[in-house]
């Protein structure tokens, strides 16, 4: 997924904030809790 779809998901399900770190999945929280957008973990090449 890209960056903007992570944005996308965030504002269509009333996130608040966006945790991008290498070696873990892309994770929003929602309503307070923190969930998983995607279940691959992101590498720190694809962070840059």
């Amino acid at each position: 997924m890209e960056f903007k779809e992570y944005l996308k998901i965030l504002v269509q399900n009333d996130g608040s904030d966006l945790y991008l770190t290498a070696d873990a999945p892309p994770a929003a929280k929602f309503q307070g809790v923190l969930r998983p957008l995607e279940p691959i973990k992101l590498t720190k090449d694809r962070l840059r």
